[in-house]
């Protein structure tokens, strides 16, 4: 076969692996999504948190994390924002940003997310990189304490 068709082949069989949801390695892949694709960093955001876990046994102590992108080890969680106690294959959060977590991303500009087990530090799924935009408006008097307001927590179960 001449270099150039075994060039076109590599790369039909990369494109094919790496997207077909018929070639057998990616039917049983774990994800973990999240909407909107970048986040505003304020009290009012609510960010989606959507996993399907296929290829690892759950426990009820899994947990979604957030992390910077260039520490993705279990000690490195910034916060966790969700734990798994009914251990739900497929599952759907809703998340409402703090003003904590604000002051700790002060100085990043993409966090990514991950389920994982924090007793073990096993990954089970990761989002990708998610921009993060800064409030310009450096005045919190407009921003309500998290402590004294009731927001509501909803769950999705499929």
């Amino acid at each position: 076969m001449p270099a150039s068709d075994q060039q076109l082949h590599s790369f039909n069989q990369d494109f094919i692996s790496s997207f077909s949801p018929l070639f057998p390695s990616n039917i049983h892949k774990s994800s973990l999504t999240i909407s909107p694709e970048q986040i505003q960093l304020s009290a009012s955001t609510t960010v989606t948190l959507a996993w399907n876990i296929h290829d690892h046994i759950l426990t009820s102590n899994d947990t979604i994390g957030i992390f910077l992108p260039d520490k993705l080890m279990s000690n490195d969680v910034i916060e966790n924002v969700y734990t798994n106690v009914n251990a739900l294959k497929i599952g759907q959060y809703h998340w409402h940003c703090t003003q904590i977590l604000i002051d700790k991303l002060v100085n990043s500009n993409t966090v990514c997310f991950q389920y994982y087990n924090p007793a073990t530090g096993e990954i089970k799924a990761q989002s990708s990189s998610i921009p993060l935009i800064h409030d310009d408006d450096n005045n919190n008097d407009n921003i309500p304490n998290i402590m004294n307001v009731a927001r509501p927590i909803s769950i999705k179960i499929y």
